[in-house]
């Protein structure tokens, strides 16, 4: 972009072409608000790999997905119904499934193998239409996952939430090793691993570092601002000694 005002070429009429490629865009909202909003047409896969300068959300029947700014997602699966929110500048890999309220939706649905039913036999194979109660009142709060920003998640992990009280939460600048199996909240700057996953390390060894990164935010800069400053990314504690200024 810097080069593009270089020829003469006024900022605010530059886009980011990648949010082109999102089918569904709603045209209208992103140039009046600089955010991409898309109707989702599949009912249980989600991806997005335009690494877009803007923020992206989708909607679908089940569920509702944001990415930030430079975010991005392989093809995975969501099973259940709920809301995922990713943070700016995180990747989540390929082959991920997020399973949201999958108790409670087989539970008051009569569908899967409900350990709650007479019979876990999945009634989708009795040939008949099998009629469906209504979810209770109190069941109809939304499960979340929440991943923060500059994270990383390596492919295939599973993240199972089950209550609407309770959000998955992938704190900043963690990272979740491939295979994972993630049920429980994860502190950010932790590395964690396994079935389930467990602690395997922190990111730094040092936790000033830690501390001055949470504090410094660089994620929330301008595109510009990390561009000029990209220089320094390589040694953390230089990083956090020249920025963080608490």
């Amino acid at each position: 972009m810097k080069q593009l005002e270089g020829m003469g070429i006024p900022r605010q009429i530059l886009i980011d072409g990648a949010i082109l490629k999102i089918q569904g865009l709603d045209c209208k909202t992103f140039f009046e608000k600089g955010i991409a909003v898309a109707k989702w047409n599949f009912d249980n896969v989600i991806f997005d790999d335009t690494f877009a300068m803007y923020p992206r959300t989708y909607h679908s029947p089940r569920f509702n997905v944001s990415f930030g700014v430079k975010s991005s997602m392989g093809r995975s699966n969501v099973d259940g119904a709920g809301i995922i929110s990713i943070g700016k500048f995180t990747q989540v890999s390929w082959n991920e499934t997020f399973e949201m309220d999958l108790a409670a939706a087989h539970k008051y649905t009569n569908s899967g193998h409900n350990y709650h039913s007479v019979a876990i036999y999945d009634p989708v194979h009795f040939n008949w239409k099998n009629p469906k109660p209504p979810i209770p009142a109190d069941q109809k709060k939304t499960c979340r996952i929440e991943i923060g920003n500059d994270v990383w998640v390596g492919r295939g992990c599973f993240f199972k939430v089950s209550d609407p009280d309770r959000p998955l939460v992938i704190g900043d600048g963690a990272v979740i090793a491939s295979d994972s199996v993630v049920v429980k909240s994860v502190p950010p700057y932790t590395i964690v691993g396994g079935n389930p996953a467990r602690f395997i390390k922190y990111r730094f060894d040092d936790p000033k570092v830690i501390e001055g990164l949470q504090r410094i935010r660089w994620w929330d800069w301008s595109i510009d601002k990390i561009h000029d400053n990209y220089k320094y990314f390589d040694d953390p504690s230089s990083f956090v000694a020249r920025f963080d200024h608490s």
